[in-house]
């Protein structure tokens, strides 16, 4: 899992704010080069992986990255069990309260594979699994580099805010009712 913090668990990340002095120079890269079976990754700006829902994560910043995940030849078709990316969190579990993440948000293919799950791909979490999102937005790019002209199918879900989402509320900030708009899950 790779972020500022690869691995939360049980933790309350507050008031951080990572920005790109010189444009183009901020990169979080994960490049799987081992050819491992049953791969899981998570990459996002700030947290790789919030694990168990009992995480905060409130008034943070991520701008300028690029958030990528590079499919090598090595893994040449592997099985993956579950690949997110996101401007600000990859796998989320958390509470997320008045964050952003205005990032470009990278995949990069040079091998096929398989996957059990789509490689979820989002603005500002990849995924989410019991978390909220309340108060938050995304802002940037999210690109495929295809270089091996590999047919991704369904293999990719891409979503502006979270593309993977189970049993997670998007809060308004006037009321607790679950608001959602603009782009949330393509399956292209």
């Amino acid at each position: 899992f790779v972020g500022l913090f690869g691995e939360i668990e049980t933790a309350t990340i507050k008031n951080i704010h990572m920005t790109v002095s010189e444009e183009g120079k901020g990169q979080i890269i994960c490049n799987f080069k081992t050819g491992s079976e049953g791969l899981k990754a998570g990459v996002g700006g700030l947290i790789g992986l919030s694990y168990m829902n009992q995480n905060t994560v409130e008034n943070c910043t991520v701008s300028g990255y690029t958030v990528s995940f590079e499919l090598s030849s090595a893994n040449n078709n592997k099985q993956f069990w579950g690949v997110a990316m996101g401007g600000l969190v990859g796998f989320n579990m958390s509470d997320i309260t008045n964050c952003s993440a205005e990032n470009d948000v990278v995949l990069k293919v040079t091998a096929g594979f398989q996957t059990v799950q789509p490689v979820f791909m989002g603005g500002l979490a990849g995924s989410s699994f019991f978390g909220t999102l309340s108060g938050s937005y995304a802002g940037g790019t999210i690109n495929i580099s295809n270089s091996g002209n590999y047919n991704l199918g369904d293999k990719v879900a891409i979503g502006g805010v979270c593309p993977g989402y189970f049993y997670t509320w998007f809060k308004s900030k006037e009321s607790d009712e679950a608001e959602l708009t603009g782009d949330f899950f393509t399956n292209s």
